[in-house]
């Protein structure tokens, strides 16, 4: 029973609707002294009239902290009226899964604890050290940020809630399990109150990570891989970009975008990197009917030193190359997107033995083709079809 294709979803909550034929915009976790509203209204003259822009705010217990030496982003409210009115929607990072110390009574009582009673340390920048919450409090604390400074927000990104999924807690004072250790079961309940539009009201729902038993409660799960295939050590196979499509967007990690902006550039699990690669990612999205994901302009941190959690930050423009060469990638993704995001996909098949050249369908007949090798590959029905690239062909029933 845990399914619900985007038809209901949207009929629950119509802005889901406005996700087809979106680009997804990661602009930066760090405050930059940027012209956020004039950027995106350059982003609109490229074309791009629907975008999903995160995070302009962080949805958190405390901004306290600093992230390579910059405050968390926090958007004015008339730069957040400015972008809206361009018909752009905006998210809050919510950063609600783990709470800095503040010494409060308050953010001590929403701690989880392990079994021996201590609270648990998770992420950490610098100096700054944070502990796990219990799922329903974070949900608690959420539900009062939409009646105060998120209430002009249109979606919301929450960071690993759907990465780690359930977890269990120890804390015996805590009312919401009724002084009772809280097993896993348990807190999966909280968690899908926590993605749910019984807190996020008429709202698109994303987090990091992708979860198949949340697909009936969010929208967007992130962090994927590039297709392998031929002499790599193993081929992709797309069953969450298949399977979910029509229930679930898969997106990429907020780093991992279409333009490699030189934040996150590591050699990542398998050897393999995951940023930039704008022509395959956009071939990827395409076949799958996902939207792409850029990095357009905005400040980040990155790391200095990982083990000694040690950072700096860097900032990225429209005007660099990189980002050019990722919109002009992604436009048409999100063209398409738009026609086909809705519908049932119905086929995909492996056109070539080496799995490098591929082909989905879609329930008006569109046919999606995807050549993900360096060279030239001639396809059946279509001809040649060039090197990391893509191409459609309509077919009205």
């Amino acid at each position: 029973g845990g399914w619900k294709l985007w038809a209901e979803k949207i009929a629950e909550r119509p802005a889901v609707e406005r996700l087809f034929g979106a680009l997804m915009a990661f602009v930066g976790y760090n405050q930059g002294e940027i012209d956020y509203a004039a950027e995106c209204r350059k982003l609109r003259g490229m074309g791009f009239d629907r975008a999903f822009l995160y995070p302009v705010r962080f949805n958190t217990y405390s901004r306290n902290f600093k992230m390579g030496g910059d405050d968390p982003i926090h958007l004015t409210d008339g730069e957040i009226r400015a972008i809206k009115e361009l018909g752009y929607d905006v998210a809050p990072w919510a950063w609600v899964y783990e709470a800095l110390d503040d010494g409060s009574e308050g953010i001590n009582s929403g701690y989880s604890h392990d079994a021996s009673g201590a609270k648990i340390p998770h992420w950490k920048i610098d100096e700054f050290q944070w502990y796990l919450c219990c799922t329903p409090f974070q949900t608690e604390f959420v539900k009062r940020a939409y009646a105060g400074s998120m209430e002009e927000m249109t979606w919301t990104h929450y960071d690993v809630n759907a990465t780690v999924g359930p977890r269990e807690c120890y804390a015996l004072s805590h009312p919401w399990h009724q002084g009772q250790h809280l097993d896993r079961r348990g807190d999966q309940a909280f968690l899908r109150d926590l993605l749910g539009p019984q807190t996020n009201g008429n709202r698109v729902v994303s987090s990091e990570g992708f979860r198949d038993n949340l697909a009936d409660v969010y929208d967007i799960g992130s962090t994927k891989l590039l297709p392998a295939w031929g002499e790599a050590i193993f081929w992709t196979v797309p069953m969450t970009m298949l399977v979910f499509h029509d229930a679930l967007i898969h997106d990429w990690w907020e780093v991992q975008n279409y333009n490699a902006a030189g934040g996150f550039d590591h050699v990542g699990r398998w050897g393999r990197k995951s940023d930039g690669f704008p022509k395959a990612k956009a071939a990827m999205d395409a076949l799958y009917g996902c939207p792409p994901n850029v990095f357009p302009f905005g400040k980040q941190y990155r790391w200095v030193d990982i083990e000694a959690r040690k950072t700096e930050s860097y900032q990225v423009s429209l005007e660099d190359p990189p980002v050019r060469e990722a919109l002009a990638a992604a436009l048409p993704v999100t063209q398409l997107h738009r026609r086909i995001g809705q519908m049932d996909m119905c086929d995909h098949a492996f056109l070539a033995e080496d799995g490098a050249v591929q082909c989905s369908e879609f329930a008006d007949g569109t046919r999606v083709f995807a050549n993900f090798a360096e060279e030239e590959r001639e396809v059946e029905g279509i001809g040649e079809l060039s090197g990391k690239s893509w191409k459609a062909v309509w077919k009205f029933c």
